[in-house]
């Protein structure tokens, strides 16, 4: 990929603070890594080829000819685009509950409806603070999750959602967010009785997901509910189209 030839310590040195200094205005801090100080390990003037250790996609060269790299910071990045992951923030109420191995289901929104299957492949020893330059004070675990259906349709840098099942399957009620609304009693909803009039029911919610909110009381399974009820009042009778 790349033809080198080793340079004299100190102009190792001078490249490696360079780049140390440009990648501490440019990366997360939260992943920062640490490095060693550069050395030379062959002889001054020596020729080389960088060869990559697997089969790829060139993402990323930093550097162009004539340029010098200090050997601490990469080069080139190479991508297997059949052995992509996803990265994600838990945050710091969830992260108990995380361990290495649990199923996860995975949702590209740039790559259609298809659901993709998924486990925790890594989670971060520690938590931090998501964005300050973001106004995101909240503090999160970094976690990343290894694809195990074929990705032949995605790319490295799409966004992703990602459920993390920690417990085993069990029977919930959904609801969309747009059918619970909340006024000074707490959230509700309004369910259609069996004369068709509208009944208030005061429900108490549980885990918000993507494709809706968990009721864990005040609905029962079965029960016809209406979309957008801060638009009607209790008692009203409605039509069933």
């Amino acid at each position: 990929m790349m033809r080198l030839q080793t340079q004299g310590e100190e102009a190792a040195l001078s490249v490696f603070y360079a780049e140390l200094q440009e990648q501490l205005q440019t990366i997360d801090e939260t992943w920062l890594p640490n490095p060693g100080l550069p050395s030379v390990p062959v002889p001054v003037g020596t020729v080389y080829d960088l060869i990559s250790p697997i089969d790829g996609t060139i993402m990323e060269i930093n550097g162009k000819a004539g340029e010098c790299v200090s050997g601490v910071f990469p080069c080139i990045t190479v991508s297997d685009l059949n052995q992509l992951g996803v990265s994600a923030e838990v945050s710091e109420e969830n992260c108990h509950l995380l361990k290495k191995g649990m199923e996860c289901r995975i949702s590209v929104p740039s790559a259609g409806s298809a659901t993709y299957h998924g486990y925790l492949s890594g989670i971060a020893p520690f938590a931090a603070t998501a964005s300050i330059l973001e106004q995101n004070t909240g503090v999160h675990v970094a976690v990343e999750a290894e694809i195990s259906d074929p990705v032949a349709n995605l790319r490295p840098g799409y966004s992703a959602d990602m459920q993390i099942r920690t417990g085993p399957a069990e029977q919930a009620i959904i609801v969309p967010y747009h059918c619970v609304a909340q006024d000074e009693k707490g959230e509700y909803i309004l369910y259609i009785a069996e004369d068709r009039t509208l009944v208030r029911s005061d429900v108490q919610t549980g885990r918000e997901l993507v494709n809706g909110l968990e009721i864990l009381s005040g609905l029962t399974e079965g029960q016809g509910i209406i979309e957008n009820p801060e638009q009607y009042k209790a008692g009203e009778q409605v039509r069933l189209s």
